[in-house]
């Protein structure tokens, strides 16, 4: 329940949308079971279907109401304004977001997200898509990082293309208000920040905060990229100056600019670099998340949090 209220309050989910999946869950389950879907199977699920929607109800209304007490914040839908929007890399640009009305915005937790609801031209529905948030916490703007999807098949790629090709400076969209768990958790342990990928995401707005909170914080971000996709160099460089204690790894196939280790980040570099005893952040593709925990599991962490941009998984 903790993992779906938040996802279901970031994407609008409202007490009036239970009756409705209910009624169709109930009518899924007699086509499934046919003759076997007798009157007492079908009131007893519809009982329990019943007590489960009121738990989330219930649990989605709080989040509901946490977001609208906050300093600016908002129940469902606000509209903002693209006010800028940066090339960051070959397939990556950040969009800075403002109100369109003026005024502050919840403060959010490094690590968060926040859903954009758009209509694209060519779709009869609105299309929400989570993206993390990436600068760091503050009350003026919210910054996305947004990866072009170059699969777009059965609409992969639509949103992120979308935004790309389409919306510009001035461009108006619908934001939800930031959810989501995967956030620094305070420790006396070393951190480290294993990004694939656009999986930097939420590490560079946990980074920020521990800039402000905790900058003397023993901390390592370790990047992998393809060529051409290495993004933020620059900020974590302007970081390092602030922050003392943190160690700044690229990581790439290729030798290319600003590389530190050409390869991969396998079992041999993690023994010969990392300390087991550390706080570990990972976020990335899923075969890069499933590798690298493996290894770490087998090497005997257990302080590891992980974020999936997709649906979770297991390891």
């Amino acid at each position: 329940m903790s993992l779906i209220a938040p996802k279901h309050k970031s994407l609008g989910v409202l007490k009036e949308h239970y009756p409705i999946v209910g009624d169709y869950l109930l009518k899924a389950i007699k086509e499934v079971l046919k003759e076997h879907a007798t009157d007492e199977i079908i009131s007893a699920w519809g009982t329990y279907y019943g007590v489960l929607a009121k738990i989330f109800i219930d649990a989605e209304e709080e989040l509901y109401q946490q977001s609208e007490k906050m300093e600016g914040g908002w129940r469902y839908k606000k509209e903002f304004v693209i006010e800028r929007k940066v090339k960051e890399s070959t397939n990556i640009t950040s969009f800075y977001l403002k109100p369109s009305e003026g005024g502050p915005v919840p403060v959010f937790s490094g690590g968060q997200y926040i859903v954009v609801s758009l209509l694209v031209p060519s779709d009869q529905y609105i299309n929400n898509r989570q993206y993390s948030l990436t600068d760091m916490p503050n009350n003026e703007y919210y910054r996305i990082s947004v990866k072009r999807e170059n699969d777009n098949k059965d609409h992969n790629g639509t949103i992120s293309n979308h935004l790309h090709d389409n919306l510009k400076e001035g461009d108006k969209i619908d934001l939800h208000t930031p959810s989501g768990d995967f956030t620094y958790k305070p420790t006396d342990k070393k951190i480290v920040f294993l990004a694939g990928g656009v999986g930097l995401n939420p590490m560079m707005s946990m980074l920020k905060q521990l800039s402000v909170t905790d900058k003397e914080h023993h901390i390592t971000l370790v990047h992998s990229v393809r060529q051409g996709d290495l993004y933020f160099y620059d900020e974590v460089m302007q970081l390092k100056t602030q922050m003392p204690n943190l160690e700044y790894v690229v990581v790439c196939s290729q030798n290319i600019e600003h590389v530190n280790h050409v390869g991969r980040v396998n079992e041999k570099w993690i023994t010969d670099n990392l300390e087991m005893e550390s706080s570990y952040y990972i976020c990335g593709p899923i075969t890069y998340m499933r590798d690298v925990i493996g290894i770490l599991k087998a090497k005997g962490a257990t302080d590891i949090n992980y974020e999936f941009f997709g649906p979770s998984v297991n390891f």
